[in-house]
């Protein structure tokens, strides 16, 4: 490999570097210089892309960090909501016993209706930002809670 093609493979992945990659893709530009990396002659003349591929990496370290943080935040931003949404579900069975006893059967469909509605809206919204994630599991409350809806016999 000569000088002048290892500093356009640098110059090719440092440019494939922008704001809207994805960790997964930072990683394989990570990756990318980590080859490029072993593959340079152990040579003088190469030092200056040993350098700067030395000082790029700590920074691409640090946006796949970066994102991968920001996915966890927004994951657990979306979770909350559902353990929100939960929550507000039991406090409304428990402040009227009738209802867990199912004295009430329309009510507790209400509620279920209520419920799977905004179980949905917060699956819709996951895959909305990308969420695959808390999308199955929000979507496996939505089947869970139609289930149940499904089995309250109203009248």
């Amino acid at each position: 490999m000569t000088f002048q093609e290892a500093q356009a493979r640098f110059a090719a992945i440092v440019q494939s570097v922008g704001p809207g990659l994805s960790p997964t893709q930072l990683v394989q530009v990570q990756s990318q210089l980590n080859d490029l990396l072993e593959a340079l002659p152990n040579t003088a003349e190469f030092d200056p892309i040993v350098e700067a591929i030395q000082a790029v990496s700590p920074r691409l370290t640090g946006q796949v960090t970066q994102a991968v943080l920001d996915d966890l935040a927004s994951r657990s931003a979306a979770l909350a909501a559902g353990a929100a949404l939960l929550d507000e579900t039991a406090s409304k069975a428990s402040t009227d016993a009738r209802l867990l006893q199912f004295d009430k059967p329309q009510l507790v469909a209400a509620v279920l209706a209520k419920a799977v509605d905004v179980a949905q809206g917060l699956c819709d919204e996951a895959r909305a930002k990308g969420l695959s994630d808390v999308a199955k599991d929000t979507e496996t409350l939505v089947v869970l809670l139609k289930q149940m809806q499904s089995k309250i016999k109203v009248g």
